[in-house]
C-alpha cells in the first residue's frame, strides 16, 4: 500500500475525539462527522513518510473512511490497518522503500510518450523543412519532464532506484526486464508453474531495487551480489534461493537480453555463493523420498491429535485421510486434493475416481478404487459435501506460485512429520511405496504405470495404444494390501465401507442440495 495521505485539517487537535476509550483504536471523527483512520508511524520508519508541504516526515497515517456511520467505519478500519500494518511490515525488513505510485505511473506513461515520439520523428519525410523546428514532437521536453520526475523519485526511493527509472524512460527502444520475461513466456512450452517461479524471482528483485521495471543493463554485477547477499542473510532455503537465481539466469540467458549488454558482459547471476545447508544427491527430496516402512506408516496413521486446544485447519483426520489415499492410491498429493465429487462415478463393479487434473498428461486417468479403507474415506467425505460441484477436500486452500490446491497442506504435513520423527519420508513417499508393493505383488509394470500416471516411452504404448480400461486396471486396485499391522490401522479408522456406500453418500449429497 502506497501511504498517500489525506492532508491534515485545520486545527485537527481540536476538531477530533477518540471514537472509543479502547485502546489503540486508531479510529477518529472529525467535528463534520466523518470517520478516519489515524494510525501512528514508527519513529524509525516516519523517514520514508514526508510530508510534501513542510518536507518534515510524517507522525502519523491518515486515511479518511468516507462515513458518518460507526459501524461501518468500524469495518472499513480493519482492512485499512491490515494494509498500514504490512507496509509497515515491509519497510521494516529493508526490502521494500515507499515508491509513490504516481511517480511510477509517470515514469511509464513518459516512456510511452517517448516511444511514439521517437517513432514519428524516425517517420518524417526526408525533405521536411527543419529549420523552424529542432525538435518537433518535443522529446526533449519529455526527457527533461523524466529528469524532473526522477528527481522528485530520489527523495523517496533514492538515486539509484530513480535514476534506474530515468533510464528506463528515456530508451524506450530496448527491451525491460519486464517485457523481455513476457516476451519469454509468450507462446513457450513452460509449465505454469516454472512460469510462476520466474515472475516470482524477477519481482523480487525489482522490490529490492525499489524499481516497477528497469533495463537489463541496469543489473550490475555489484547489485546482483548486493541481491545474493539479501537472500543468504534471509530464512529462504538453499533450494529456493538456488531456483531464485536459476530463473533469473534463465531471463539474462536470452538472446535478446544478451544482444542489449556490451559485448562480453557476463551473466550476473552465474557463480554465486549461496548460504545454508545443501542437500546432496542422496538425501531425500520431494520427489525422491525413500519408501515407507510399515512401522512409519503405523505411526502416521496412529498418531494422536493435538492436545493444546488450537482450532487447526489442516487436522490429524485429514493428514489420516491423505496418507491412506496416498498410500492405496499412489496418487499424487495434489491429485488428491484437488478432487470434486463429480470426479467420483460408479460403475457395475465399484467406484471409480477421474483425475481431471494432473501434473502431466498421462496423469489424467480413470481409475478404481476398492480397497476399503479408500473408498470409506472418499465415502465419507462425499457424505458431507453441500456443493455437488464442491471438492472433497474443501478446507485444502490453494496457494503458492501455480495455485495448487495442496501448498499449504503440504507444508503442514511436513513440519508434522518432523514432530513425529519422520523427517526422511516425504508424502510423494507414498506414491513410492505404492508402486514398490505393486512390484513386490508381481502386477503388470504397464498396468501400474497406467494407474500411477506414468507417459509410457514406446512407441506402442505412447502413439498407438488408447490406455488401459477401468477393468483392466482393477488389478492393480486390488493387489493394494499391506501387511498385517498396517491394514490392521486402516480397519480401526476407516472401517468397512461397502461399495454401494459411495453410490448412497453421492445421492444423499445431491438430495441435500435440491432441498435447499
Amino acid at each position: 500500500m502506497v501511504p498517500t495521505l489525506v492532508p491534515s485539517l485545520p486545527g485537527i487537535s481540536a476538531l477530533c475525539r477518540m471514537a472509543y476509550q479502547k485502546s489503540p483504536s486508531y479510529l477518529w471523527q472529525h467535528a463534520s462527522g466523518c470517520w478516519f483512520l489515524k494510525r501512528p508511524i514508527p519513529p524509525s520508519l516516519q523517514r520514508h513518510y514526508i510530508n510534501e508541504t513542510t518536507g518534515k516526515p510524517r507522525t502519523h497515517v491518515v486515511e479518511s473512511l468516507h462515513t458518518h456511520s460507526r459501524a461501518e467505519a468500524e469495518k472499513l478500519k480493519r482492512t485499512g490497518l491490515r494494509l498500514v500494518e504490512a507496509e509497515f511490515a515491509r519497510l521494516s525488513s529493508g526490502r521494500m522503500a515507499i515508491a509513490p505510485s504516481r511517480h511510477d505511473v509517470r515514469m511509464m506513461d513518459l516512456r510511452q510518450s517517448i516511444a511514439q515520439a521517437t517513432a514519428l520523428d524516425g517517420a518524417r519525410t526526408i525533405g521536411e523543412d527543419e529549420s523552424r523546428w529542432d525538435d518537433p514532437f518535443g522529446i526533449g521536453i519529455l526527457q527533461d519532464m523524466a529528469s524532473e520526475t526522477a528527481q522528485a523519485m530520489s527523495k523517496d526511493v533514492g538515486l539509484a532506484a530513480s535514476q534506474t527509472a530515468h533510464q528506463l524512460a528515456v530508451q524506450p527502444g530496448r527491451l525491460s526486464v519486464k517485457e523481455a520475461l513476457a516476451d519469454r513466456h509468450k507462446g513457450a512450452s513452460l509449465r505454469e508453474q516454472t512460469k510462476a517461479a520466474e515472475v516470482k524471482a524477477l519481482t523480487d528483485l525489482l522490490e529490492f531495487m525499489r524499481a516497477p521495471d528497469c533495463l537489463p543493463e541496469a543489473i550490475t554485477d555489484e547489485i546482483a551480489a548486493a541481491y545474493v547477499d539479501t537472500l543468504n542473510d534471509g530464512k529462504l532455503s538453499h533450494a529456493t534461493k538456488k531456483g531464485r537465481l536459476s530463473c533469473l539466469g534463465r531471463l539474462w540467458g536470452m538472446k535478446k537480453v544478451k544482444a542489449q549488454l556490451k559485448k562480453g558482459a557476463t551473466n550476473p547471476w552465474r557463480e554465486h555463493d549461496l548460504k545454508g545447508r545443501r542437500k546432496s544427491t542422496d538425501e531425500v527430496t520431494e520427489e525422491t523420498g525413500r519408501v515407507w516402512t510399515p512401522d512409519e506408516m503405523v505411526k502416521i496413521l496412529s498418531a494422536p491429535a493435538a492436545t493444546d486446544g488450537r482450532k487447526r485447519t489442516y487436522t490429524r483426520a485429514l493428514f489420516r485421510e491423505l496418507h491412506v489415499l496416498g498410500f492405496i492410491t499412489g496418487m499424487r498429493l495434489d491429485e488428491i486434493t484437488s478432487l470434486r465429487r463429480l470426479d467420483v462415478t460408479q460403475d457395475e463393479e465399484g467406484t471409480v475416481v477421474n483425475i481431471r487434473k494432473a501434473k502431466t498428461g498421462a496423469g489424467v486417468r480413470a481409475i478404481p478404487v476398492i480397497h476399503a479403507a479408500a473408498v470409506a474415506v472418499i465415502a465419507r467425505r462425499i457424505q458431507a459435501l453441500t456443493d455437488p460441484a464442491g471438492r472433497l477436500f474443501g478446507e485444502c486452500v490453494p496457494g503458492g506460485p501455480d495455485n495448487k490446491t495442496s501448498w499449504h497442506v503440504s507444508k503442514a504435513m511436513g513440519r508434522d512429520r518432523d514432530r513425529l520423527g519422520l523427517s526422511e519420508v516425504t508424502f510423494h513417499s507414498t506414491r513410492g511405496t505404492f508402486m514398490t508393493l505393486q512390484e513386490n505383488a508381481g502386477t503388470n509394470v504397464v498396468h501400474v504405470q497406467r494407474y500411477v500416471g506414468h507417459v509410457i516411452d514406446s512407441v506402442m504404448h505412447k502413439d498407438y495404444s488408447a490406455g488401459s480400461s477401468v477393468k483392466t486396471l482393477r488389478g492393480v486396485a486390488s493387489a493394494a494390501q499391506y501387511p498385517v499391522q498396517v491394514e490392521a490401522e486402516f480397519e480401526r479408522h476407516f472401517a468397512t465401507c461397502p461399495q454401494q456406500e459411495i453410490a448412497a453418500a453421492q445421492h444423499g449429497a445431491l438430495a441435500r442440495v435440491d432441498a435447499r
